[in-house]
C-alpha cells in the first residue's frame, strides 16, 4: 500500500467513512476531511484528525492527491469542484473500498436487506479469535473492538456491502454472504424486480473462485435467485433456521439447505443453537444475542467461517464471546423510567422481528417503544406494513416521534400520524415529552428504534433519568 498517499474524505463523519478514514490513517495514508456534522468534527480532531467543520475548496491540502466522497454528496459540492479543477483523483467511498479490499487473498463480502452489519461483524470476530487477523470495515459500531474498523494482514478482509449504493459492485469476493432481499431503497432500483436482477447478475459475474452462503428460506425474498441456473453448482452454502414445530434434520437433503439451525433454548443472556451441516451435527451453539433473526445471522457467519476452513471448535469460541454491535439492542443502561436499549430497526421487516425478539425474551417485564420513523419516501411506501406490525404486538407503551427527513423534502399528507390514526394503542409525542410520558408509563424496559436521531435521543433520556 502506498503510504505517500494523502488522502482527503469529504464528509467523513459518516457512519461508513469514518471507519475508512481511520483505516487508511493506521495503515499509513495522510488523511484529511470535512464535515458538515460539529460533533462529527469533534470527535474526529479529538482522535488527532484534521476535519474541517463545513465544506470549502480551501479544505482540501496543497500535497493531496485522492478525494473520496461519500455518495451523499454531490457533483456541484464546492470540494468535489475544487479536486476536479486541482486534477486530483475522485472516487467514491464503494470504489475506493474495493480497490484496497481486492487486494486480499481471502475477502469476504456480507450484502442483503437485513443483518448486514451484525453478519459481517459475527464473521469478523470469529475469523480474528481464530488467530487470522483480518481487515475489517462495517457500517456499525462492533463493541467487541468499540469500532467500525480493523487493521489486519492483507490475507483476509471482512467487509459489509451495502446494495442501496449500486457500486458495491466493485467488490470482487472469494466469499459473498446475501442474508435476504427486502422491498428497501426503491429510489435506486425503483422496483423488486430490478433490484433481484441487478443482485442475480453480480451473482453470476463471480468468478470460478468465489463461493457463497445464501438462505433456503421462503420469505426471505431468495427463491428467484436460488432457482437461476447460471449460479455454480456446488459453490452455495445454503442455510435455513428450523421453525419452532418441526424437527431438526427431517427429510431428504435434496429438499433442506445444507446448513441447518434450530433455537433449543432463549433466556436474556442469549440463545443456544443446534446445529447440522450436510445432515451431520456440527454442534451447539451459544450465541449472546436473541431472536431469530439474529440467529439466520449467526448461520450465515457460520456459513462464511466454513467456507474459509474453519472448524466448529473455532466458530464456538468467536460466538461465546461476541459482545454485539451498536445500536442493535444495545444496552444503554439503568434508569428510573427502567432499562434502557436502543435498536436500529427502520424496516417493516426489521422492527417486526426486532419487537418479536423482545417480547420473546422479556415475557414478564413491562416493556415501552419509542419509534422514530426514518425518511418521508419510506414511510410513504411503507406506512401500512408498519401500521400491522405496531398493530402485531402488545406493549405496555407505544409512543411515536415525527419523522427523521435525514434531508429529505417534506411529503404531502405523510408523517407519523398516519401510524397513530391506524394504531389505537399509540401515542404521537414530541422529543421534549418522552421522558414525562415515559415516567406516567412504569416500565421495565423502554427501547428506542429507529435510524436517524433516536439513538442520540436514548443517550440523552438515559443522562437525564440515570439512577445515581
Amino acid at each position: 500500500m502506498d503510504s505517500q498517499k494523502n488522502i482527503h474524505f469529504i464528509a467523513m463523519g459518516g457512519s461508513g467513512m469514518e471507519p475508512l478514514a481511520r483505516w487508511c490513517a493506521e495503515k499509513g495514508y495522510k488523511v484529511s476531511g470535512s464535515d458538515i456534522s460539529e460533533k462529527s468534527v469533534k470527535k474526529l480532531n479529538k482522535l488527532g484528525f484534521n476535519c474541517k467543520l463545513k465544506h470549502s475548496e480551501d479544505n482540501i491540502p496543497s500535497d493531496c492527491n485522492l478525494v473520496v466522497y461519500s455518495n451523499a454528496i454531490p457533483e456541484n459540492n464546492i470540494e468535489v469542484q475544487e479536486a476536479k479543477q486541482r486534477n486530483i483523483t475522485r472516487l467514491h467511498r464503494p470504489i475506493f473500498l474495493a480497490k484496497q479490499f481486492n487486494k486480499a487473498e481471502k475477502r469476504i463480502a456480507v450484502t442483503g436487506t437485513h443483518g448486514k452489519t451484525t453478519t459481517s461483524s459475527l464473521i469478523s470476530w470469529i475469523v480474528y479469535k481464530s488467530g487470522r487477523d483480518p481487515n475489517v470495515l462495517i457500517g456499525g459500531e462492533m463493541l467487541n473492538w468499540n469500532a467500525g474498523y480493523k487493521v489486519g494482514r492483507n490475507n483476509y478482509f471482512v467487509v459489509e456491502a451495502d446494495e442501496s449504493n449500486p457500486e458495491f459492485v466493485n467488490l470482487d469476493p472469494t466469499t459473498l454472504v446475501l442474508n435476504n432481499l427486502d422491498c428497501d431503497h426503491m429510489d435506486t432500483y425503483r422496483t423488486m424486480e430490478n433490484l433481484e436482477r441487478y443482485i442475480t447478475d453480480y451473482i453470476t459475474s463471480r468468478d470460478e473462485k468465489c463461493n457463497f452462503v445464501m438462505p433456503r428460506e421462503k420469505g426471505l425474498g431468495m427463491s428467484k435467485i436460488l432457482e437461476n441456473s447460471s449460479i455454480r453448482p456446488g459453490s452455495i452454502i445454503t442455510t435455513a433456521l428450523i421453525e419452532d414445530d418441526k424437527e431438526l434434520g427431517q427429510g431428504s437433503m435434496a429438499d433442506r439447505a445444507l446448513l441447518e439451525g434450530k433455537i433449543i433454548s432463549e433466556g436474556e443472556r442469549g440463545m443456544l443453537m443446534r446445529v447440522l451441516y450436510y445432515g451431520l451435527p456440527l454442534g451447539e451453539f451459544f450465541l449472546p444475542l436473541s431472536g431469530k433473526h439474529n440467529a439466520r445471522n449467526v448461520l450465515s457467519a457460520i456459513g462464511a467461517c466454513l467456507t474459509l476452513g474453519m472448524d466448529e471448535n473455532e466458530i464456538y469460541e468467536g460466538l461465546r464471546s461476541f459482545k454485539g454491535v451498536g445500536k442493535r439492542m444495545e444496552k444503554i443502561g439503568d434508569t428510573v423510567i427502567g432499562e434502557i436499549f436502543s435498536d436500529y430497526a427502520h424496516h417493516p421487516t426489521a422492527l417486526r422481528e426486532t419487537l418479536k425478539s423482545i417480547k420473546n425474551k422479556y415475557k414478564n417485564k413491562k416493556i415501552g417503544i419509542v419509534f422514530e420513523p426514518h425518511r418521508y419516501t419510506r414511510l410513504q411506501k411503507t406506512h401500512e406494513q408498519f401500521s400491522n406490525v405496531l398493530n402485531s404486538f402488545k406493549f405496555n407503551q407505544k409512543l411515536i416521534l415525527p419523522i427523521y427527513t435525514a434531508g429529505e423534502k417534506k411529503i404531502d399528507g405523510i408523517s407519523s400520524e398516519l401510524l397513530v390514526r391506524k394504531n389505537s394503542d399509540c401515542q404521537l409525542v414530541k422529543q421534549e415529552d418522552i421522558i414525562e410520558n415515559l415516567e406516567n408509563g412504569e416500565n421495565d424496559i423502554v427501547v428506542f428504534l429507529g435510524a436517524g436521531s433516536i439513538h442520540k435521543i436514548a443517550h440523552q433520556t438515559f443522562k437525564l433519568c440515570q439512577i445515581n
